[in-house]
């Protein structure tokens, strides 16, 4: 309780502000942030044992094709890829 911090934005400002601001709070709190993600792309990151679990989810109703961490990915539209690493 009372360690952790609070952010108040007071204005409404363009997209790319809220883009900027996101990056610095999860590069602070060393949580990954894709930028390159296209829209409606979200991936969680769950780690333990050595390995590196992401869920890359696709929650459009389209097909989206994009490259995530070097690898080429095409995920059919609400589709979910699991890659691991540190096996």
């Amino acid at each position: 309780f009372g360690k952790g911090y609070a952010y108040y934005i007071g204005t409404v400002a363009e997209r790319k502000f809220y883009e900027r601001l996101a990056e610095k709070i999860l590069s602070e709190c060393k949580v990954p942030y894709y930028a390159d993600l296209p829209a409606n792309v979200e991936v969680t990151t769950r780690t333990g044992n050595g390995k590196t679990i992401r869920f890359v989810f696709n929650n459009a109703d389209q097909v989206q094709t994009f490259s995530f961490e070097g690898q080429e990915l095409i995920l059919q539209p609400f589709e979910m890829k699991i890659i691991e690493t540190g096996l």
